[in-house]
Parts: C-alpha cells; structure tokens; sequence
C-alpha cells in the first residue's frame, strides 16, 4: 500500500495549548518534526485547575498525489506525561473536516514520549471514502490534559503531529536496460525502476525466444531509481533471444522495452540493427571526425582539440529520429569511453604541426577501427 505525509503547515482553527517550547514562534512550528526532536520543541499544558484538557488544531500540507482511492487515512501523534502526580495523563487525535470536529479514542500514559495514531477508513461526516479535496481541507490535532494534586503536578506534552494517507500505488514503470556479460551460453540481463508507483516492487526479467517470451527470471525487491539484474543460462550461441524487465508492485506489474541479444555476441536493441556497416573519417587541423553507419542508422563523432587533450566536442544525427547516445549504447560505450583508448597516443598540444596531429590521429582512428570490428562491424 503506497502513502504519503502530510505535515502541519499552518496553525487551525484552534489553538488552546497552554505552553510551547521554544516560546518563539507558534504551536503547529513546535509538532511538524520530520524526525522528532522531542523536548527541544513541543505543546504542553499547565493549566489550574485540575484535570483541564485544552486542544490545538493545525492546518496540515497539501497533497502532492491528489488521484486515485483513498483507502485510509491515519493521524500520528508523539507525547508524553511529565510531572509527579501518580496518574496517567490522557491524550486524543482530533481531527476537522466539513466543518465538524471529531474526537479519536483515549490514550493514557505515566511514562516517556511514545507514537499512538488514530485510524479512520471513511470520512465520519459523509460516511465514504476520503476525497483528496477533503484531505487538502483538513485539520489535525490533539488534546492534552493537566492533573494537580497537592503541591504535585502532571501535564501531556506533544512534540510531533502528521497525518499518513494510504491508497493503491501506482503502476510500476522500468527500463530495461542492454544484458551484459553476454557469451555463448550466457548473458546478464539488466534493468532499472524507474518509478515504484510508491510500493517497494518485485522486479526480474522475462526472456525467450520470441515477445512471447516464455522464461521468467528469479525477482528481487527494489525502489524507485534502483538497478536489477539476473542471470540467464542455457543458451545457444548465435541465437537471438528477447527480454523485457518487469517491475510487480500491489497495482499490478509494468514492462520494458522488448531488447534482443544474441548469445556469443553483442547486444543490439532490434534484429534490424545488428552491424555497423560503414565507417569513414574526416581530419583537419584540430578536428578529428568519425562517421559511422550502424545497419540503417548513422552517426557522426567529432573529437575536438581543446586544451592538451582531444575531448568529445559534438555528436549529431544523421538520420533523424536516432539519437548518438543510442547509438553508443548499441555499442556499449559511453562518449568518453568511445574517444578514451585514443588520448594515450593523442595528447599533443594544438600547436603540434598539423602533420605531428594527422599522424597521431591516424593512429587513433586505426585504434578505433579495432574496436569496431570486435564489436561486429565487417568492413
């Protein structure tokens, strides 16, 4: 079940606690602890005569959600009794909506600070479910109580206030990302949850054959932003097989993208883009530009001299639509990577003759052919 939290905001409709602490400032400021400080911060009672129980209400955050049902909502509160009469302080959630006050169930404590909350499935006013109008419209509180006894006193202190709202999370969304490792028999497939929908999710791989697939991987739990991976065995070298990453929360359970990858070999992300078919390279005086064709798809990569290094300076389309970095990512390279193995023979100042450039380029871009050819290229 997903939730959010909403602190206090704002002071409410009511404000009748005798005390806070630090005296600057106002009550809702003292409770809207993220993590509870305690007693550097808090609303207490001291108020005579005895067994006199006063009340705040705290304007409380907006939510960031504002779709889907709401299932429950829960108020939180932090307190304590202090003081020496021998009794226990009572404590109560209160909460407002529709303009009607309602009042949780009592709560009595002798000791240190300690969590209870309040749960309520339905809106008391209407008798439904809750509305995100109504949450934004809500106010949430307490009631403290004060004892005096002879030349002995106990008061309720609170230091922290929230209110939690529940409801279903949303559809999971995933990348999934190249396999790596890749041989003949096996691969590692890769993905990333993008979003957990606001449920820690089950996420694995499905792979076969075909987009039926029809294998599915072991799962492990992840959280939004988090990185998988799982081993896959029992391949055929020079196969392709397809495989999509898969994230399952409570909602139900979304996909990634269908890659392909062929056992032995590189990954590429469709069967129609399998070599790079075309390479050539242009040079002069501090530039240095490759251009290569992947299977119908083309780029352009331009290695600039800027101060004692050649750098990445741009990259471009060639055919629009396709993107440079997906092209690297055919490759498995970054940008850096790609034009890295080439500094160590190219760290020449731009004043080098451009002959001395040429020769070192040369060597670059002969090195660079290597590794394209290791990658599939047949040129």
């Amino acid at each position: 079940m997903a939730s959010e939290i909403l602190r206090p905001s704002a002071a409410g409709d009511l404000t009748q606690i005798d005390d806070q602490y630090p005296a600057t400032g106002e009550h809702w400021d003292k409770v809207d602890d993220v993590t509870p400080d305690d007693d550097d911060t808090k609303v207490y009672n001291s108020t005579f005569p005895s067994n006199t129980t006063r009340t705040d209400l705290y304007t409380i955050q907006n939510s960031s959600i504002g779709a889907g049902t709401i299932t429950k909502i829960r108020i939180y509160a932090r307190w304590k009794r202090s003081g020496g009469y021998a009794y226990a302080i009572d404590f109560w959630h209160k909460l407002k909506t529709h303009d009607t006050v309602y009042t949780g169930p009592r709560f009595d404590y002798l000791g240190d600070y300690v969590y209870d909350y309040w749960e309520i499935t339905t809106n008391p006013f209407t008798g439904g479910a809750w509305t995100w109008g109504e949450i934004n419209a809500l106010q949430a509180g307490i009631t403290l109580q004060y004892w005096k006894g002879i030349g002995v006193s106990s008061t309720g202190h609170c230091t922290q206030v929230y209110v939690q709202v529940f409801f279903p999370p949303g559809l999971a969304t995933t990348t999934t990302d190249y396999a790596t490792s890749v041989e003949a028999a096996a691969a590692s497939l890769n993905g990333t949850l993008d979003g957990d929908g606001g449920d820690p999710c089950d996420c694995g791989f499905e792979w076969g054959l075909t987009t039926d697939y029809g294998e599915t991987t072991s799962t492990e739990s992840k959280e939004t932003g988090e990185t998988f991976s799982q081993a896959i065995s029992g391949l055929v070298g020079g196969t392709a097989y397809h495989f999509r990453a898969f994230a399952t929360n409570a909602t139900g359970t979304g996909y990634g993208a269908d890659k392909v990858l062929v056992a032995g070999e590189s990954t590429f992300p469709t069967d129609t883009v399998a070599r790079v078919s075309s390479i050539r390279h242009i040079f002069r005086p501090g530039l240095f530009r490759m251009q290569a064709g992947l299977g119908d798809l083309g780029f352009d990569v331009d290695v600039a001299e800027t101060t004692v290094r050649r750098e990445l300076d741009t990259a471009k389309d060639v055919t629009a639509g396709v993107g440079y970095p997906e092209i690297l990512e055919v490759l498995g390279i970054t940008a850096e990577e790609f034009v890295e193995r080439g500094r160590k023979r190219t760290r020449k100042p731009l004043e080098f003759p451009a002959y001395e450039e040429q020769i070192a380029y040369e060597e670059w871009f002969q090195k660079q052919m290597e590794e394209l050819r290791e990658m599939g290229w047949k040129g």
